[in-house]
């Protein structure tokens, strides 16, 4: 800024007496002219600079709007970036738990299987035991031994045990049989209506069922009578084997030597006699 110098009013002394005199004693002959501060205006380079201030304050503002909302832009971008990668992660940790639950859930649905078996095992020796005290001996291992049947050979034991347990010959069942574990897997029948009748079970046909495991493997039974005897099952898929009583490694007995023998082919299926996974009464 440039300091302007105000030019100050002076008189000479005897000009200033006949003022004084002339004015007759007024206000203004009392007047005291001095000289009054410097003013101060802005000069030519001043405005440029205040001008050229002004601007680059608004060039300084807009840049920071604008600056401000490239961060904001980025840190969205970054934040979208993050919300996938937090997917992918999620989806990665869903997967390894799957991965270790699956196991575990399939052991734990073998274990159910296992139980239901055993117990399916204990209820149908309540049962053969029940129809023993009734009747005197344990259901045949084969129909053919007490009625004459003559059927394919497959799976007899099963089924002459379904056969005598469901009789109502003694006024009850000795059994209820779950009708999803029912089955007649070698597709055989009485085809004799005298022999259905004696029998008096309580089906509204013909057909020689099974009785299967939760694997659909049917239930191998033996009376102790036939423990020398090899007798020919079937499996779920359809296939047949051998199975005869089982023993002891330790004794070289039969197990249960004086009543019966029943036992499941166990998870996978493939008869043992008793060994193995199998599933056995005794």
């Amino acid at each position: 800024m440039t300091r302007v110098a105000r030019p100050s009013i002076s008189m000479a002394p005897g000009l200033l007496a006949k003022f004084h005199s002339g004015c007759g004693g007024c206000a203004l002959s009392t007047l005291e002219f001095r000289p009054r501060q410097n003013w101060t205006f802005p000069s030519a380079s001043t405005l440029n600079v205040s001008r050229f201030s002004g601007a680059r304050h608004a060039q300084m503002v807009n840049g920071s709007i604008e600056e401000e909302a490239a961060v904001k832009h980025q840190q969205h971008g970054t934040k979208a970036g993050f919300t996938l990668i937090e997917l992918l992660v999620v989806i990665a940790i869903l997967g390894t738990l799957a991965a270790l639950v699956s196991p575990m859930l399939g052991l734990a649905s073998r274990k159910a299987l296992l139980s239901t078996t055993k117990q399916e095992i204990q209820r149908l020796t309540l049962a053969i035991e029940g129809y023993q005290g009734d009747r005197g001996d344990f259901p045949p291992t084969s129909l053919a031994d007490e009625y004459g049947i003559s059927s394919n050979d497959i799976d007899s034991g099963s089924e002459s045990l379904v056969a005598h347990l469901a009789s109502l010959a003694t006024g009850t069942v000795y059994f209820e049989f779950k009708e999803e574990y029912l089955e007649n897997l070698d597709a055989d029948r009485i085809a004799d209506i005298e022999i259905e009748e004696r029998l008096s079970w309580v089906f509204g046909d013909d057909q020689l069922r099974e009785y299967v495991d939760p694997w659909g493997h049917p239930y191998i039974y033996f009376h102790n009578r036939d423990y020398r005897i090899v007798f020919t099952v079937t499996s779920g898929a359809g296939n047949s084997t051998q199975a005869k009583a089982s023993m002891s490694e330790k004794t070289a007995t039969y197990h249960s030597p004086t009543s019966f023998q029943i036992w499941s082919c166990g998870p996978d299926g493939i008869n043992q006699n008793g060994s193995g996974d199998d599933i056995v009464s005794w």
